[in-house]
């Protein structure tokens, strides 16, 4: 069990417990009657903001140097290539675990932009 699954669970109890709730009780409900999100919920959300901030010069310079539009790294035009960002190819797990590659996969995927 690795350490995000374990702090999820000490959240679910933690929920559990100011609410008096049970063992039955969803801990979606429960983080909703609280206004809480799950952790997960809360790194992406970071994570957008941190990117949002990157895009727009509002953060050090290194991170913002990271991120690169499609239509700047390819020669094709393609569609939204002018608001998709490039999504480096990681060679690691690691890689994947970056800001750089979790930040673009998550902007490409966004609805809105």
């Amino acid at each position: 069990m690795c350490k995000s699954e374990r702090f999820q669970k000490l959240q679910n109890r933690a929920a559990r417990l100011i609410t008096f709730s049970d063992l039955n009780v969803r801990s979606s409900i429960l983080f909703g009657d609280l206004g809480w999100d799950c952790l997960e919920r809360r790194r992406s959300k970071q994570l957008v903001i941190n990117l949002f901030k990157a895009l727009h010069n509002l953060s050090p310079i290194r991170l913002t140097s990271n991120f690169k539009t499609t239509s700047s790294v390819q020669s094709h035009n393609l569609r939204n290539s002018k608001h998709n960002l490039f999504v480096p190819r990681p060679s690691t797990e690691a890689g994947k675990r970056s800001f750089q590659y979790r930040g673009s996969v998550l902007w490409n995927s966004l609805p809105l932009r």
